[in-house]
């Protein structure tokens, strides 16, 4: 057949595909809810400031091929009762990951008079958000038209997620609203094996029940569920948003403990099969160690050459672009083939870090280990979706270390923050065992600032800073960066001196370390703030801590509904050198009290002055997160609050300049 005439079969298929699923689901709106416009208060929550008075899902497993895909399609029906409210449910985002596609938008707001006035297809856009964490997100965003109080939106959109994992979905059960009516309809994926059946799990909440309807969905319907509220520094959402696990299996498992020793045997077999040692392997390891005397020395050195030697085709340090990466074809291969490209996946990569450190002499293992921003794992949970994560142990000495080159952000023998402190089932042809897997101590993520800086008589600050970051810090601040130009990271550093110093003006703005396998994360720029210190009379009040100015506590709200927890340890070093202006003597040096947080951490800050009090130095180091203490329950948050407050005021401490 020719490529038209394939073309023109696939193009007759789709079609013939695209509306038999338009039929069974619907694409079209409902009846508009007249009685629902005359509405003037909330009813699941009094007071809040909009509703999802509907909120409706159809999902569709789908096999392309080898390829499996699950489409999430959505239906929000959206009751505006405030001002606020306008405000706040009006600009639509709808928030994707990357393996997520979204398509076949559409919205329209019907007015309090029953007037309908239809989202221009031209205001829906793609962009890249920036969330209060740092993170990005890819979203598809859109103004809904002719929103007012007593409104009613409505949007529809349909989600293509390609599902590495066939034989499981989530699907979210809160909103950041609350909702009248939620119902979730599943046509289950055909998997082709006899005995396979669907089932759920949920997770922070107590759905409905299912049945089966005509058209061959499985329902769930819930009603009245309350909002879901967002908090700083709170565990995972899905530790605390309610969610439900759908998957398919032949049977549900009662016996964890039998079921992760089968699991453990099979992912080893499997590992066993992959991490093959040829002669240019051995060779390799033998170059690699050839002076190294201990396991754990010749452990890093594997790991160091993966990780800097070995390019990750996924990451942007490779230099593939996503063109060339889209033409790629991806296939299984050896570690001789990874070493000998010298390219590789993620997982490839730890392969032939594993098979480098077999010819070397070392015992390794395949571990499988829960990442702590998804779900809190316990080896109850007898399923082996919760080990989401891998990594490669390596016995040195009586214990195994954990090794993981093929993320190129960490340095050689350590883990990234989701897999520190978390259960490792440490793979094995006859006794697979759980190993909690270490944290990194704070020291190890040092993010070290420095400014010298010059206050003049009418308050202005001007000066030159650079701020160093290590350890988790650094790898995050490299990935939220590597795929920008120079100008999109000047312009995001300048806007974010600029929310804390208020009339801030930066200039040299420059970045090192974003892209960079080697060195540590760095920028450096000139700073200039008008009003920096604020005059009365003879005297001037400035804040020698300039790298707290203007930030906000850490812990705003009297009170919480969520745990509190910390993604990792840290400690912060900060030297500050400011000249003080001619004539002008300080009142006193006294430098806050500092602070002992036990266990925990520690706050320590010094002032000092040069001789005949020409500057003033200001140097703080705080530690946070000893030993792993990084989660803290609900219940300890006024004690968690009270510390940080004080740390914040300590961080605000003022001296009094005086003129002579």
């Amino acid at each position: 057949m020719s490529l038209t005439g394939i073309v023109l079969v696939f193009v007759t298929i789709f079609s013939l595909f695209t509306a038999s699923l338009a039929a069974q689901v619907g694409d079209a709106w409902l009846p508009p809810p007249t009685q629902e416009l005359g509405l003037r208060e909330a009813k699941v929550e009094k007071g809040a400031d909009a509703e999802a008075l509907l909120w409706r899902v159809h999902i569709t497993d789908e096999l392309r091929g080898s390829d499996p895909e699950t489409q999430y399609k959505h239906y929000m029906r959206v009751k505006i009762y405030t001002a606020r409210g306008v405000e706040k449910h009006s600009n639509v985002e709808l928030q994707a990951a990357r393996n997520i596609g979204i398509r076949f938008v559409k919205g329209r707001t019907l007015k309090p008079d029953g007037t309908i006035v239809e989202l221009r297809k031209d205001a829906i856009h793609e962009q890249v958000l920036v969330k209060e964490s740092g993170r990005k997100v890819k979203a598809t965003v859109f103004a809904m038209p002719a929103v007012e109080p007593g409104a009613i939106i409505e949007y529809q959109w349909t989600e293509f997620r390609s599902n590495a994992l066939a034989n499981y979905i989530r699907i979210s059960l809160q909103r950041e609203i609350p909702v009248w009516n939620l119902e979730y309809l599943v046509k289950p994926l055909s998997l082709g094996f006899s005995g396979y059946s669907m089932y759920t799990r949920a997770f922070n909440c107590q759905p409905g029940g299912w049945v089966d309807d005509k058209l061959g969905y499985s329902k769930m319907a819930m009603k009245d569920i309350p909002a879901f509220r967002e908090e700083p520094r709170m565990p995972p959402e899905a530790q605390v948003r309610g969610w439900m696990l759908i998957y398919y299996s032949d049977k549900e498992q009662s016996n964890p403990d039998k079921y992760w020793k089968e699991f453990g045997k099979e992912a080893y077999r499997g590992f066993r099969q992959q991490a093959k040692v040829n002669g240019d392997v051995k060779s390799k390891a033998a170059e690699l160690t050839a002076n190294l005397a201990s396991p754990e020395e010749k452990a890093i050195a594997l790991a160091e050459f993966c990780r800097t030697k070995i390019k990750n085709i996924f990451s942007v340090t490779s230099g593939i672009t996503a063109e060339q990466r889209s033409k790629m074809k991806l296939k299984e291969q050896e570690p001789a083939d990874t070493l000998k490209a010298g390219m590789g996946t993620s997982y490839q990569i730890n392969i032939l870090f594993a098979a480098l450190a077999t010819a070397a002499g070392l015992e390794t293992r395949l571990a499988k280990v829960a990442d702590s921003e998804d779900v809190s794992f316990s080896p109850n949970s007898a399923d082996g979706y919760f080990l989401s994560s891998y990594d490669i142990a390596v016995k040195t000495g009586e214990n195994w270390r954990f090794f993981d080159p093929g993320s190129p952000y960490q340095s050689a023998g350590s883990l990234r923050w989701q897999e520190e402190g978390q259960m490792a089932l440490v793979t094995d042809s006859k006794e697979p065992v759980f190993v909690r897997t270490p944290f990194r101590t704070p020291a190890e993520t040092l993010t070290r600032r420095k400014a010298n800086l010059v206050l003049a008589e009418d308050g202005t600050l001007t000066g030159k800073v650079s701020v160093e970051m290590t350890g988790h810090s650094g790898a995050f601040q490299k990935a939220l960066f590597d795929e920008d130009s120079e100008a999109e990271r000047e312009k995001y550093l300048t806007e974010r001196l600029k929310r804390r110093l208020a009339g801030a003006e930066a200039a040299s703005v420059r970045m090192e370390g974003a892209g960079d396998l080697t060195k540590p994360f760095r920028y450096s720029y000139e700073i200039t703030v008008p009003g920096y210190a604020q005059r009365t009379g003879r005297r001037l009040f400035f804040q020698p801590g300039f790298f707290a100015k203007g930030s906000e506590p850490m812990f705003a709200a009297a009170d919480r509904v969520h745990d509190v927890a910390f993604s990792y340890g840290w400690l912060e070093e900060d030297t500050v050198e400011i000249q003080l202006p001619a004539g002008y003597k300080l009142e006193n040096a006294e430098a806050p009290p500092g602070a002992n947080l036990g266990q925990t951490g520690s706050y320590q800050v010094s002032i000092g002055v040069t001789d005949e009090q020409a500057s003033v130095v200001y140097k703080r180091k705080f530690e946070w997160g000893r030993e792993g203490k990084l989660y803290f329950p609900v219940k300890s948050y006024p004690v968690l609050k009270q510390a940080f407050d004080g740390l914040h005021e300590m961080d605000n401490h003022l001296l009094t300049l005086r003129k002579e």
